[in-house]
């Protein structure tokens, strides 16, 4: 029995043919550190590493495209510096465009406490052009927003375009997104990715992302990537307590704030003041 060793996928083959009465396969609820288990749940090998494995929720590496597809071109914020950092996507949604329209502009005005799970970051609409509900016949898309991002430390804002196009028929959706730094910058740790993968993920998705209305990771989505070097998703959630303008936190609807779950029965504002006294009784009764 092999247990606590890290194996080469190879070696998987091995034990497939030296146990023809089992039936081997991956529990890859542990990630990148998934355990080979046989047809009766008994773990064989706990850790495998897979070589040249590809994970979807941590993969950096371009999917492949259908040859025979038509890409439109994606419109980018319009961006001077010479090198930076920007990131191109297309997402295909089984939900029509006006629920994904409704679920961005939740999340981007933090409806229901929704909070960027990437460190707390300030979503602000620039601009809309909405034609959802026209009956232009030759409108060039459902709808198209630019928006900006700032990060949680307050250092950096990104700055992005996405348009909804309808998809197959009615109830389909697909969007084209770019974000872009206009900064020089030769790593954005996923950052432009995240600005607007964070509109998007559900519950389902790895890391886990809360959403307001609609989940799409429940009815489905697929993801493309005409120009994205750096979009790991695992990089897009990161505890917001560590972000800088956390104790700053408003929420844009009902202004409740972080007091919600602390202090929402007394009303009593949830202050930086307040997190030192507790801190301090804390350590006084350790």
């Amino acid at each position: 029995m092999v247990s606590g060793t890290k194996i080469s996928a190879a070696f998987f083959w091995v034990l497939a043919l030296c146990m023809p009465s089992a039936t081997l396969g991956f529990d890859n609820t542990k990630g990148a550190n998934a355990m080979i288990v046989d047809n009766t749940g008994t773990v064989l090998v706990e850790e495998v590493v897979q070589e040249g494995g590809v994970l979807r929720a941590e993969s950096d590496e371009e999917e492949s495209e259908d040859p025979t597809e038509t890409v439109r071109q994606i419109q980018c914020p319009k961006n001077d510096v010479a090198f930076h950092q920007e990131c191109q996507l297309s997402v295909k949604f089984n939900e029509p465009c006006v629920h994904v329209l409704d679920e961005m502009l939740y999340r981007m005005n933090r409806t229901d406490y929704w909070l960027d799970p990437h460190y707390a970051g300030e979503y602000t609409l620039v601009s809309m052009d909405n034609y959802i509900d026209s009956n232009k016949a030759d409108r060039p898309y459902e709808v198209q927003f630019e928006a900006s991002h700032l990060t949680g430390d307050n250092t950096f804002t990104d700055h992005f375009i996405i348009t909804l196009l309808k998809g197959a028929d009615d109830s389909k959706c697909v969007m084209q997104g770019c974000s872009t730094r206009r900064k020089a910058s030769v790593d954005d740790s996923s950052t432009n990715y995240c600005n607007m993968y964070d509109l998007y993920c559900g519950n389902q998705d790895w890391p886990r992302c809360e959403y307001v209305k609609y989940d799409f990771s429940v009815s489905g989505y697929h993801e493309s990537f005409p120009n994205c070097h750096h979009r790991a998703k695992r990089r897009c959630h990161h505890p917001p307590e560590i972000a800088h303008n956390l104790s700053h936190y408003k929420s844009t609807v009902g202004g409740h704030g972080m007091e919600r779950g602390m202090n929402a029965a007394t009303g009593a504002a949830a202050t930086p003041g307040f997190f030192l006294l507790a801190l301090a009784a804390t350590a006084l009764w350790a």
